[in-house]
């Protein structure tokens, strides 16, 4: 194969790479994404459906995967792909034939699951009517697994409660760090109820731990905390002292970062605020497209590194070194636009966008530090940092996606002046 041969192929594989990454992302723009979305009984999706919005509702087969995102998601039909999302409240009650990956405030899943399941919340349930073909992954506040567990379960969280049977080992809060290099201060609470059978390994590292004696378990190991009350206190105070005058720092030097950003790119700002203001769950779509196309573009990075050996080094560096800064660039100042978002909601949408964006900025970074710190509250806790997280996410893919809209309008209005 002769050089320019080769240069062509690449080029050819380098653009194609590109049309997959665009139509991968533009699923998550020209999906339904109006206030309610349906499935109705009987209906049949032969492929992938990708739906938005406040309220969704799955009771027919989806043949393909099921990518959700929105308020409130109820699927009782049958998925014969993956169930991939995320939403306020989550409840998942019909047939999943792939993996389940979901996240959000309240996570349900009393369905039969053919192969993994991972998801993150507030608060899980695992009811008495699920079957899970393959490993469990579960992250959250409050944890409640009942069904049955036919591989691994690793669950992380401050309470859980096991009551179904699982075929595999058990590890919770225990991600197999070596001991001596782990500072034992986990006060997470342990409950096994009567009726759960676990035929491998349970380990356990927290503070309190109940089993009862109704329950059948192989081996049980339980790491307790070293630390005490009092030492805890005293190091949680210090460090939230720390965070608070931290955060009153990085917030002021944002918001004159953003005040510079207005008098440099006054267009840009002026067409994120319209965007976010008219059309925020398209936004949120812009920002998925974003969040998605990141990884492929780390994927496109190293084949052309590994190819531009063959020609010329530089051309893959340059290409690695510009993707990865526009991407760092788009995510640091996705919060402008979500925070003259957020301050258009709290306010005036009609006033100055930097009046806007002091307020929405103060309101996001100070309400997640509160959520933080509620973080330490006993039993209900755990749920508030989790919900912090889905925030900052939201928050990113909201900015970022208005971002991603602003310039393309801008690049669009230059193109066709210099057409014109």
């Amino acid at each position: 194969m002769t050089k320019n041969a080769f240069r062509n192929g690449l080029r050819k594989s380098t653009w194609l790479l590109l049309a997959v990454m665009f139509l991968v992302g533009s699923g998550f723009v020209f999906a339904q994404s109006s206030a309610t979305v349906t499935i109705a009984s009987g209906e049949v999706i032969a492929g992938d459906r990708f739906a938005g919005g406040q309220v969704i509702t799955n009771e027919g087969t989806i043949k393909g995967d099921f990518f959700f995102w929105g308020q409130t998601i109820t699927s009782k039909g049958i998925v014969a792909g993956d169930a991939i999302g995320m939403g306020q409240d989550v409840n998942l009650s019909g047939e999943v034939m792939g993996n389940v990956r979901a996240g959000g405030g309240t996570v349900a899943l009393g369905s039969k699951v053919g192969k993994n399941v991972n998801t993150a919340g507030g608060v899980i349930r695992i009811t008495d009517d699920s079957e899970i073909g393959g490993n469990l992954i579960a992250f959250g506040g409050q944890i409640t697994i009942n069904g049955k567990v036919k591989g691994n379960t690793l669950v992380g969280g401050g309470n859980i409660t096991l009551n179904g049977e699982f075929f595999g080992d058990v590890s919770i809060n225990d991600f197999g760090i070596d001991e001596s290099k782990v500072q034992k201060d986990d006060n997470a609470s342990l409950k096994v109820l009567p009726g759960t059978i676990i035929h491998g390994k349970l380990r356990f590292r927290g503070g309190s731990a109940e089993i009862d004696k109704g329950a059948q378990i192989n081996d049980f190991q339980w790491i307790k905390s070293k630390i005490t009350p009092q030492e805890r206190q005293k190091h949680e105070v210090s460090k939230y002292i720390w965070k608070f005058v931290r955060l009153l720092f990085t917030t002021a030097v944002y918001f004159l970062l953003g005040l510079l950003l207005f008098k440099l790119f006054p267009g840009i700002i002026a067409r994120t605020a319209e965007f976010t203001a008219r059309k925020p769950w398209n936004s949120i779509g812009y920002g998925l497209i974003a969040f998605i196309s990141m990884f492929a573009a780390f994927i496109a990075c190293i084949i052309l590194l590994v190819m531009s050996l063959l020609m010329s080094p530089a051309f893959g560096l340059i290409f690695g070194v510009a993707a990865t800064a526009f991407y760092i660039v788009l995510f640091y100042l996705a919060g402008i636009p979500a925070a003259i978002w957020l301050g258009g909601l709290i306010g005036n949408k009609n006033t100055n966008p930097a009046f806007r964006f002091a307020i929405g900025l103060v309101i996001l970074n100070f309400g997640l530090f509160i959520l933080d710190v509620l973080g330490k509250v006993p039993t209900v806790g755990p749920i508030f940092p989790v919900c912090g997280s889905i925030i900052r996410f939201g928050a990113a893919m909201l900015g970022a996606g208005a971002l991603l809209y602003a310039i393309r309008q801008i690049y669009l209005a230059t193109k066709e002046g210099e057409v014109q």
